[in-house]
């Protein structure tokens, strides 16, 4: 058994919904760039976990294929100025998952450096203005606009 911080995590969890009532449709991953890669990460090793996940300025390892966690409904923020974690990151999931029509949406923040989680966490929409879009890679995605609201409206599917 392995004993990396994921795999603690993941038992953690089997645990406190063994004890408490805890709706294991709608467990949600977030984080923020080493959290954003964590979230990613999440989704991949376990995909049939979670009910959703938002990453922002985070990314995968190329050896990674994004399309094992097609079905999860992602939405990713991530600035385009971002100076520590390139903005391509998110860009190449995203790429890869429009191939495959996964569920994922990609919010490209214009001007936004490395602290897209501030927008991620009270997003209600895009602004032209600003240059803050959002991109879906297939029909699949929730359009909500307010990224609380998406969040709790998505329930694992079984």
């Amino acid at each position: 058994l392995s004993t990396g911080s994921l795999t603690m995590t993941f038992l953690l969890l089997d645990h406190m919904a063994r004890e408490f009532p805890v709706d294991t449709d709608r467990v949600y991953v977030l984080g923020h760039s080493g959290g954003g890669f964590g979230s990613w990460n999440a989704i991949w090793t376990d995909p049939e976990r979670f009910a959703a996940a938002i990453p922002s300025a985070g990314g995968l390892p190329p050896w990674k294929d994004p399309a094992k966690f097609k079905d999860v409904p992602v939405w990713s923020f991530h600035g385009t100025d971002d100076p520590i974690v390139p903005f391509g990151f998110s860009q190449q999931i995203f790429d890869r998952l429009k191939e495959v029509e996964g569920n994922m949406k990609l919010t490209a923040l214009d001007g936004v450096r490395h602290g897209s989680s501030r927008q991620a966490f009270r997003y209600t929409g895009d602004d032209a203005e600003k240059g803050w879009q959002t991109y879906n890679a297939s029909d699949r995605c929730d359009t909500t606009e307010n990224s609380w609201d998406w969040l709790f409206r998505q329930k694992r599917s079984r």
